[in-house]
């Protein structure tokens, strides 16, 4: 690797990020890894281009074991990937007549690789940047090759941040809170959920977070008012009623890293008795799984604490299941992994022995309540520290009253 003209974090970063990542490759028994997603891309070589939004571009960064890793991109890409990647070998497609699928197959038989097991984002949490017809021209041309699923090999290397990122991420916290502060500060009758989320948007955009121009990570950012069983929609023009509660979801993104933060208010000056039980009871089950966060904890772990708390004050007849892709079969989930994605390995679910290890972010979320009056739900991060956590997402976990 070298130090090129643009590195986004120092070189030594990227050499200690695909260290890791060899641990895990040798860990799973994998000689190499085709890796086509701007998540992993990016996080390993730096390779950063707004040019990742066109769906028919391809950048795809071949990572074998034991030798130097080679970026694959367009001709018109080439000095963006010689100036801001540390890469010594970068290849373009189209030379000397092979096709994308053909000049990978090529590098791999070169790296003497033929009939290595190969790992692909193959899993249930990933997106391959790679068309069906590409996917099965790569098998065709390396038909000894075993191709196998990288997800958790890559997901455990990213799991602990260095302090580099893990600045970034607490950056992203604090500008997360500061726009829904923002937005609450100005939500009334009449306005609407649009309304709301420029707010939020402008604050962050003022305090640093990432614009369309300068980052390819948004973040994540959900809003409603008064659409009380609509998980995480899109705002829309709705007019804001009294009596409407408004919730809000997701975190800005800083220089590549996001937050993910949940919280409440309510078009009113008293909060309704009911509601009002639900957002104690939920704040009480998140602070119990907070409290137990520490060096070696498992995420099955975590999940026990929170039964155990939702089981103390008898909240289980009020709880709204939260599943997804990828947790759906080990169970209902209380949280997960943050950093350079939005959601990252591992989710804190039954059955999960993955342990928190210092240095490690995640968010914790669950919700309660009912189809009248809604579901509450605090989310918070957290960092993992040697001796315990520190709870990076500082703004009260109150519902917020406009009145």
């Amino acid at each position: 690797m070298r130090n090129a003209r643009y590195l986004d974090f120092p070189l030594k970063e990227y050499q200690a990020r695909l260290e890791s990542l060899r641990i895990e490759m040798e860990n799973t028994r994998l000689d190499a890894l085709i890796l086509t997603t701007r998540d992993n891309v990016e996080f390993l070589c730096g390779f950063s281009t707004p040019s990742w939004r066109l769906g028919e571009k391809r950048f795809w960064l071949l990572v074998p074991i034991d030798s130097d890793p080679v970026l694959f991109v367009d001709q018109v890409h080439e000095v963006n990937a010689q100036e801001i990647t540390p890469l010594e070998e970068i290849l373009v497609w189209g030379t000397g007549g092979s096709t994308n699928s053909e000049l990978v197959a090529n590098t791999v038989n070169e790296r003497g690789l033929t009939s290595a097991n190969i790992g692909l984002e193959l899993g249930a949490a990933s997106s391959m940047r790679m068309t069906p017809n590409e996917l099965s021209d790569l098998r065709a041309t390396l038909p000894n090759a075993t191709f196998i699923d990288c997800d958790e090999a890559v997901g455990r290397s990213r799991m602990v941040k260095s302090q580099l990122e893990i600045e970034r991420i607490r950056q992203a916290v604090t500008i997360t809170e500061a726009g829904f502060t923002a937005a609450f500060r100005i939500a009334r009758p009449g306005i609407t959920e649009r309304d709301l989320i420029t707010e939020i948007a402008q604050e962050w955009l003022r305090l640093g977070a990432e614009t369309p121009y300068n980052g390819n990570n948004y973040g994540y950012l959900a809003l409603q008012a008064g659409r009380i069983l609509q998980m995480t929609p899109s705002p829309v023009d709705r007019k804001i009623e009294q009596g409407d509660l408004i919730q809000v979801d997701g975190g800005a993104s800083y220089r590549g890293y996001t937050a993910d933060i949940y919280r409440n208010a309510f078009i009113g000056s008293e909060l309704p008795p009911l509601m009002m039980k639900y957002a104690d009871g939920t704040r009480h089950v998140v602070d119990s799984i907070l409290q137990a966060i520490k060096p070696g904890v498992t995420s099955s772990e975590l999940c026990a604490v929170g039964e155990n708390a939702i089981t103390e004050i008898d909240f289980g007849k009020y709880r709204r299941p939260l599943s997804n892709a990828v947790g759906n079969e080990g169970g209902i989930y209380v949280g997960h992994a943050i950093g350079f994605s939005v959601h990252e390995y591992p989710t804190i679910q039954p059955g999960d022995t993955t342990p928190w290890l210092p240095g490690m972010c995640g968010a914790i979320e669950i919700p309660f309540g009912d189809d009248e009056i809604g579901y509450l739900q605090w989310e918070d991060n957290f960092l993992v520290t040697e001796s315990g956590v520190e709870v990076l997402s500082k703004s009260p976990k109150q519902v917020w009253l406009t009145g």
